[in-house]
Order: C-alpha cells, then sequence, then structure tokens
C-alpha cells in the first residue's frame, strides 16, 4: 500500500514495465473502453453508407456486433 500523487491510498501493480496505483489504472482503463465503445459506435454510420451505395457489408455489421458484445462482457 502507498499513497498516490492521484491521493488514493492504495496498491500498486505493475503495468508492463511501469509501476501504477490501482485507481489510477482503474480510471485509465475505464477511459480506454469508452474509447472504445465510441470507436465502435463511429463505425456504425459508416456501414450503413456503404449500404446505401449496395456495398456488400454483412460482414462488417455482424463484425462490429461481435465486438460490441465483447466489450459488453469485459469487466475493469
Amino acid at each position: 500500500m502507498g499513497k498516490c500523487d492521484c491521493g488514493a491510498v492504495t496498491d500498486w501493480v505493475e503495468i508492463g514495465s511501469t509501476w501504477v496505483c490501482k485507481e489510477c489504472g482503474t480510471k485509465e482503463a475505464e477511459k480506454s473502453m469508452e474509447e472504445l465503445k465510441h470507436t465502435v459506435e463511429q463505425l456504425k454510420p459508416i456501414v450503413q453508407d456503404l449500404q446505401a451505395l449496395r456495398v456488400d457489408t454483412l460482414a462488417l455489421s455482424e463484425l462490429i456486433g461481435k465486438i460490441q458484445a465483447e466489450i459488453g462482457k469485459i469487466k475493469i
């Protein structure tokens, strides 16, 4: 246990070759997950545009659905 610059008194974990407090690591993971969700959401209109141009996007639609389902399973 130790005190981080963020103010949290918590355990530390090694990520790569860097030691990070669990509080900061959790916040960073949550931020990354939100960015990932946002990016996947941005793909949906692109697929719709391709469908409007009559491009076969079934595989892309299925892939986006699978990615979203997997993201939903991740627990931080």
